[in-house]
């Protein structure tokens, strides 16, 4: 059904149409009586329950259920009101992990910490997606991820506001504060589809650097000025159908130091794709676009598609080369053609991550997405420093150049 017009002229039988059910636009219905006192207070057919509007309608025209109810009763009230539409509601919007916002960079030449939130709509899911994560000078942002799920017609476009009140101390370089947006203030955030892999995601950042100069910076929103985010749906005219409950309060506390570096993961080269719904992806696409990943259940030792949790990014001195095409630091375990657990160094698997490995040797064979044998006929040490990167999942393993790898998270 098409719904009531918000514009032009509109008649008394034809809203009576909308709400009986047989749409606006079709031929006039006979025999049947209609007023407006009825249409409005719950004597008509799917009409009107005593609070107003009842769940399984929409009114699009700014009136609220209780000024359609009450006297004196107006056409000009079903403006927009469509019968088709179910009621929207959000779900519970509980923030993301307390450990989002803490982050400290130390270094002898540029120190730099990061705290940075991004929201995406994902209709065809029924959820905003909430990416969330940290980083500094030695460690790229590291994210982790969250739904907030909605019930009812699909908006149009979704909207966020974040709310928070933050402070600068000391001396900095370069700084930003939720990349330039204003607290209280709507911003429609992406939106995606998941039958492709086009979009992004709408990003904030909190960042403070320190490049010259001994001592260091820092920067807070904690305690009450902590930032807190709401949503609201819209529909295609740009009216509020929802807003969301108000976020729990996550506080940001960056600070910045000249001084010694440090930080070690294990990982696999930033060239290495990822196995995806899509296909094969390189990881910046996949933090940009969170598609579902590839993963082994070890229970029903089947092959899922689930949602990345959290991933890790660093630079790496300690990379070997597999058949001159697969990078992988000496630490990081690999799943056998029968799961069984391979390394190239299992004595440091071990002692940094705890993780039981056999030592990988020429002719070892590695399981695979494609199901293709994976034989091992080359292994050498890979000289440079390289970016890197280990995606943690509900299996705590995904699929890397087809290869299944252990996340080690």
């Amino acid at each position: 059904m098409s719904g009531v017009p918000s514009t032009g002229p509109i008649t008394l039988g034809k809203i009576y149409q909308e709400i009986d059910g047989s749409g606006y636009s079709n031929a006039a219905d006979s025999g049947e009586e209609a007023s407006l006192e009825d249409m409005s207070t719950n004597d008509t057919p799917d009409s009107l329950n005593s609070d107003g509007w009842s769940d399984s309608t929409n009114n699009t025209s700014g009136e609220t259920g209780s000024a359609i109810a009450s006297t004196p009763y107006k056409m000009s009230e079903f403006r927009g009101y469509n019968q088709t539409y179910s009621a929207f509601s959000w779900g519970s919007n509980g923030g993301v992990s307390q450990g989002w916002g803490s982050a400290s960079g130390v270094s002898p030449f540029t120190a730099n910490a990061t705290s940075s939130i991004g929201f995406a709509f994902q209709p065809a899911d029924n959820r905003v997606r909430v990416k969330s994560g940290n980083g500094n000078n030695s460690t790229m942002v590291t994210y982790s991820y969250n739904s907030v799920t909605y019930s009812g017609t699909d908006p149009d476009q979704v909207e966020f506001k974040i709310v928070w009140t933050g402070v600068f101390s000391g001396s900095y370089n370069s700084s930003s504060e939720a990349s330039g947006s204003t607290s209280g203030t709507y911003y429609t955030m992406s939106k995606q589809t998941t039958s492709s892999d086009s979009g992004t995601f709408t990003m904030r950042n909190w960042f403070i650097q320190k490049s010259s100069g001994q001592g260091g910076a820092a920067y807070n929103a904690i305690g009450a000025n902590s930032p807190v985010w709401t949503f609201r749906a819209k529909d295609s005219s740009g009216n509020v159908m929802a807003t969301s409950g108000t976020s729990s309060q996550n506080g940001i506390s960056l600070s910045v130091t000249r001084g010694q570096q440090g930080g070690e993961f294990f990982c696999i080269h930033e060239d290495m794709l990822v196995n995806t719904e899509f296909g094969p992806m390189h990881i910046k696409d996949v933090v940009e676009k969170d598609p579902r990943l590839w993963s082994y259940n070890h229970n029903t030792k089947q092959k899922e598609l689930v949602d990345q949790i959290k991933n890790v990014q660093v630079l790496h001195d300690n990379l070997y080369i597999i058949n001159n095409e697969f990078m992988i630091t000496e630490d990081h375990v690999m799943y056998g053609d029968n799961h069984e657990q391979y390394s190239i160094k299992p004595e440091l698997a071990l002692k940094k991550y705890g993780k039981h490995s056999q030592k990988l040797k020429v002719g070892d064979k590695l399981s695979t997405l494609s199901g293709d044998k994976y034989i091992v006929n080359t292994i050498e040490k890979l000289e440079g420093e390289h970016n890197t990167y280990t995606i943690s999942t509900q299996y705590n393993n995904f699929y890397a150049n087809d290869i299944l790898v252990d996340s080690e998270i």
